[in-house]
């Protein structure tokens, strides 16, 4: 700072007058001056501001400022991976130090504004789970400083919302300063998801503390982002590892906002579609996604970590996760919910189930083949479809949606047409030759589309033709549309989790009795999909009876009934191809990996015992294939698969009968013949012949 500094001689400088911009600035400016734009004039008022009021300062504090300055900038001029926080140290070198509060009070105050005891709309309407319980357990968890995540999920749009809005509530009424920051998928999710929280939050102060995080330039948005946590507010942000690394700079710099080293910025973590970002290979080497969030959660230390989704393996087979038990999960209730296991298999009027073959869609037929237009003739007829088609992953390329949607619609004339690329929305009415209309996905709530499509095309089917926004975050119903028949074909190497999740886009809350859902995908992943999912019930339902219990425990320890052994019926991956996993979990799928030949006659053979309880299909999978070449009886078989069962499971020789028979039927095994009852592995695969 130069001799003539005010604070020197405490004398005042006189104030420069601040910049101002109209509408005409732009075109003003001379070449080569470079745009001055209201966030530019914005920056530099703040700057000026700043300026006035170190002006102000006595030089003994205007020193003191500047060696807090030095000190600030050294840290941000460090990795992130090497920021620690002055405060956050304890005796033993751990975690953050356990905040002070009244526990009973707390809780009084944010059950008295869920339930709309304090003068605002009531919640409970949109919470789908126990959120008094859910209450003490977070507040618990702070006071006992215990630092597991909080795993909340359930079923695919579910109102899995409710776990967010109500822990950025706790966090409002605690007696501390208390920020969150919720990480979900996507630009448009993000934006998505901030404008849900603030229409559950009804008009409350707290509604108006929640940003959504998108810019690419982090020094325009960091003084609002810091702005927000430093009122307690919500920050909801995409999960890219840049705008994670906004995230964690906003909480260093909020923290060190009062130069104050013994002031910490508490922030609550919320990590929305958890299972997606974990995608790492095993070993040292990870992302700048997964690296980012590392450094939010090691370095930023929250006080709570949650983690929510519909589709919650990935989490417990993550080496982050595997210390969550029962005691650390939530889950939506299954009251009012209408799931993939209600959906029906497309049927042909002559009652005929109909699958999308294997390798049928591709892009020399512009992901169309006979099975499609069947499904498309079907929706067509009814006024009141809303199809779902998740089949194309280009975007311009040949075989994208808008000519898929062209070519359908000269068949079907009568159907409008919704295109969804990553970025935009674009329609194309009934009669139409063009799209009329394009918008950005980021900035549209897909109800509201289909909203102005009911009002000004009543009585059109409506096709909604997408790929990856078709898959998690966004809801595709509206008042007057319940989707009621949908399509999905994706990828053999994506994970069972997206295969889920795109499925779940027909699925919802309140929906009115005797509403169907037509689905037509691959057979394969029908079934895989429907297992997964009662898997998935029962993993939770004895996690919940034994809450000291991990999930790793529980899945080494525990025998699933066929309907729940998801992995026999496809080789998809659990989680992102080249995320990291657990031992045991591989341990658990070598166990009931069955040979490739024999996957499509395992699930005829399941299609003809399906809804039968105990019928050992794979045991007597695992010991065929233990002994192909030998003869085994009746007795034999009975002693293998108990061997294979748990202690509290029953093999009965009769009923285990009646499924040999089954799988002889199908020439999966042979019936030797001879005076006794033995059988043998069939070494031909039957879907050859």
């Amino acid at each position: 700072m130069s001799s003539e500094a005010g604070p020197a001689g405490n004398d005042p400088m006189p104030s420069r007058p601040k910049r101002s911009v109209d509408a005409d600035t732009d075109a003003e400016s001379p070449p080569g001056a470079g745009r001055i734009t209201r966030r530019r004039v914005a920056a530099q008022n703040r700057k000026e501001d700043e300026y006035e009021k170190m002006l102000s300062m006595t030089k003994e504090e205007l020193i003191k400022v500047i060696e807090r300055l030095k000190q600030k900038d050294a840290a941000c001029a460090a990795p992130v991976s090497q920021l620690t926080f002055p405060a956050m140290r304890t005796d033993n070198g751990s975690t953050v130090p356990t905040p002070a509060f009244d526990k009973d009070a707390a809780s009084t105050r944010i059950i008295d504004d869920i339930e709309g005891r304090t003068g605002y709309a009531s919640l409970i309407k949109n919470l789908n789970f126990d959120y008094r319980e859910y209450v003490e357990r977070v507040l618990t968890k702070i006071l006992n400083g215990d630092k597991t995540a909080l795993v909340c999920g359930g079923h695919t749009q579910s109102q899995k919302t409710g776990f967010k809005v109500v822990l950025y509530l706790i966090a409002v009424h605690l007696d501390i300063d208390i920020g969150t920051i919720v990480v979900t998928k996507g630009v448009a999710e993000s934006q998505n998801l901030a404008a849900k929280m603030k229409k559950l939050l009804d008009g409350r102060p707290a509604a108006e503390l929640i940003i959504s995080q998108t810019a690419t330039s982090y020094g325009v948005k960091a003084p609002a982002m810091v702005d927000i946590l430093d009122k307690g507010g919500c920050i909801v942000s995409a999960h890219l590892g840049h705008q994670t690394k906004k995230d964690l700079e906003a909480v260093r710099a909020a923290t060190s906002k009062f130069f104050d080293d013994n002031k910490h910025r508490y922030f609550f973590l919320i990590f929305d579609e958890a299972d997606d970002y974990e995608r790492s290979p095993e070993g040292p080497m990870i992302t700048k996604l997964e690296a980012a969030q590392h450094d939010l959660w090691e370095h930023g230390k929250p006080l709570i970590v949650s983690a929510v989704t519909a589709t919650m393996l990935p989490l417990f087979t993550n080496e982050r996760y595997e210390s969550v038990k029962g005691s650390d999960l939530f889950v939506t209730a299954a009251n009012d919910y209408f799931g993939v296991l209600e959906t029906k298999p497309f049927r042909t009027l002559d009652g005929k189930m109909v699958c999308i073959p294997t390798g049928a869609t591709t892009v020399k037929t512009n992901f169309l083949c006979p099975e499609l237009w069947a499904f498309y003739e079907q929706a067509s007829k009814n006024p009141k479809a809303l199809l779902l088609d998740v089949i194309s992953p280009r975007v311009w390329a040949a075989g994208n949606n808008r000519t898929r949607a062209l070519l359908i619609q000269k068949r079907f004339p009568n159907v409008c047409f919704i295109v969804i690329t990553g970025s935009e929305i674009m329609v194309l009415r009934p009669g139409d030759a063009t799209f009329s209309s394009s918008q950005r996905l980021r900035d549209t709530e897909i109800s509201d589309v289909l909203t102005k499509i009911d009002t000004e095309n009543k009585g059109a089917p409506i096709f909604v033709l997408g790929y990856s926004k078709m898959e998690r975050s966004m809801s595709y119903r509206s008042d007057q549309r319940l989707p009621t028949h949908m399509t999905v074909d994706i990828g053999k190497r994506l994970s069972f989790e997206r295969l889920i999740q795109t499925l779940g886009r027909c699925t919802g809350r309140f929906v009115p009795p005797g509403h169907r859902v037509s689905v037509l995908t691959n057979g394969l992943d029908y079934d895989a999909a429907k297992a997964y999912i009662r898997f998935q019930m029962k993993l939770i339902s004895l996690m919940v009876t034994s809450p000291t219990k991990t999930a790793g425990a529980i899945i080494t320890e525990h025998t699933f009934a066929d309907e729940e052994s998801f992995w026999a019926f496809n080789t998809r991956p659990v989680a992102q191809q080249r995320a990291k996993r657990s031992s045991f979990f591989k341990i658990k799928r070598e166990a009931f990996d069955y040979a490739a030949d024999h996957r499509e006659g395992f699930r005829v053979a399941f299609d003809d015992v399906n809804g039968k309880n105990h019928l050992w299909l794979s045991e007597l999978f695992d010991t065929f294939l233990q002994f192909p070449e030998t003869e085994l009886s009746l007795a034999t078989l009975v002693k293998n698969v108990k061997e294979r069962l748990s202690d509290d499971d029953q093999c009965s020789p009769a009923l285990l009968k009646k499924t040999l028979a089954v799988l002889t039927k199908k020439q999966l095994i042979v019936k030797m013949k001879g005076g006794g009852d033995t059988w043998m592995w069939n070494d031909v695969d039957v879907r050859e012949q």
